[in-house]
């Protein structure tokens, strides 16, 4: 009886994963794109975004549209900073030799906000950040709305083996932040990762992105550091 229900639960992880073989992996945090036929979601979590959720849907043979959502608990370097994410990523693969590939990427979405570090004594208020005061720092409760663009990002993968991908790109993930205050969020982040798929269906991921932020409003400018890590899977369909 035993060596049945093993069997059976074999089949059902066999069915629902697919099992070991050779084709390659398909990343989906670096340079590739999704094949059509096929979709892939991405489950991540880590920092700022407890939750990072992607599904990619090929359009056509190099291009591919990724609804996201992110719930996330920093921004910068500030915690805790309350918000969520809706985006919609573009990727179209523009070059592929061997085992390099190369795609853009851009990232278009909004986003909303509700809890935030803000600095004291101010008049001028970046969202989550604040500005400069001698007066000390406060947390509170707020709303606040950004518009993400998010481009231009290059980003490249490259097969160490047919199961294997180490990422790596460039992102200038732009955003205006346009209520309370109108501010400019202009980071520059180099991006590094990797991905293995353990089985054909399934990949494991780790990506992350570091670099300045450079914050700027009318009679305010700031430079912060970003960090971004992010570690889950992908699911092919």
């Amino acid at each position: 009886m035993k060596k049945i229900s093993m069997l059976a639960m074999l089949m059902v992880i066999t069915t629902v994963f697919g099992t070991t073989g050779n084709a390659q992996i398909v990343s989906t945090m670096g340079g590739d794109t999704v094949p059509l036929n096929t979709r892939m979601l991405d489950v991540a979590t880590g920092y700022p975004s407890a939750v990072f959720v992607r599904y990619h849907i090929p359009i056509l043979n190099k291009l591919e549209l990724a609804p996201l959502f992110t719930f996330d608990y920093g921004f910068d370097t500030w915690v805790p900073s309350v918000s969520d994410r809706l985006g919609l990523s573009i990727k179209y693969k523009l070059f592929e030799k061997g085992k390099f590939k190369l795609s853009l990427l851009a990232e278009p979405g909004i986003r909303l906000g509700y809890y935030g570090r803000i600095r004291k004594g101010v008049t001028t208020t970046v969202p989550w950040v604040g500005t400069i005061s001698v007066a000390g720092f406060e947390s509170r409760a707020g709303f606040n709305f950004a518009i993400d663009l998010r481009l231009p990002e290059v980003m490249m993968s490259y097969l160490v083996i047919d199961k294997l991908a180490i990422d790596f790109g460039l992102k200038i993930p732009i955003a205006i932040f346009v209520y309370p205050d109108v501010v400019a969020s202009i980071p520059i982040l180099f991006n590094a990762g990797v991905e293995y798929n353990i089985i054909n269906n399934m990949n494991l991921l780790f990506s992350t992105d570091l670099g300045p932020d450079i914050l700027a409003a009318s009679g305010y400018h700031d430079v912060e550091f970003r960090v971004n890590v992010r570690m889950g899977v992908a699911f092919r369909f």
